[in-house]
This record gives structure tokens, sequence and C-alpha cells, in this order.
């Protein structure tokens, strides 16, 4: 049977990471298991960014886990050991 899984969002700065988990699903369901196969879905998220972080180049990292126990779900495209896809990078500059 189809299970619904959190999608997570995170931000990694030396000092803190910043993670996302409530979905944003523009147009669409939220719950995964009603998900289409070859279907795009657009989630649009905003992620705090701490006064404490100084300028730089971070990673923005993606997981598919399972909410009632955390555990985190491979697929295409991760190379990381925690199961995370690396989506791109965040610039962060003040001035």
């Amino acid at each position: 049977a189809p299970r619904d899984y959190s999608i997570g969002v995170y931000a990694l700065f030396p000092s803190v990471v910043i993670q996302s988990d409530r979905p944003a699903i523009v147009d669409g369901p939220i719950e995964t298991s009603q998900w289409e196969p070859g279907r795009l879905y657009v989630d649009e998220r905003i992620i705090p960014i701490p006064a404490s972080v100084v300028d730089g180049s971070y990673d923005l990292k993606l997981a598919i886990y399972q909410f009632w126990d955390g555990q985190h779900i491979e697929a295409e495209g991760y190379t990381d050991a925690d199961l995370l896809l690396r989506l791109g990078s965040v610039i962060v500059h003040s001035w």
C-alpha cells in the first residue's frame, strides 16, 4: 500500500541547520501517496536565515523520510551518506 512520506529541506550552515518540513505544494495534494508518477509538483518554502550566519555559500539539501520514525528513504540522485539530495546552494551576503 502506498504510504505518505515527509519531505525535508535543509539549509546547512556551519553553526546551525535550518530544517523545513511543512510541505507547501502549490497545485496538488500534499500527501505523497496521492502524487501521480511523471507529474511535476512545485513545493515553495521560506527558510529564515539567522543573523548569526556569516557571508558565504551554503548547501541546500532535501530528504524524503518516514515521518513515523525519521528514517530517510533512498532515492535516485542521492550521493550523500545521510541520504540527502543536494539541491544547490544558498548565497548569504549581508550589508
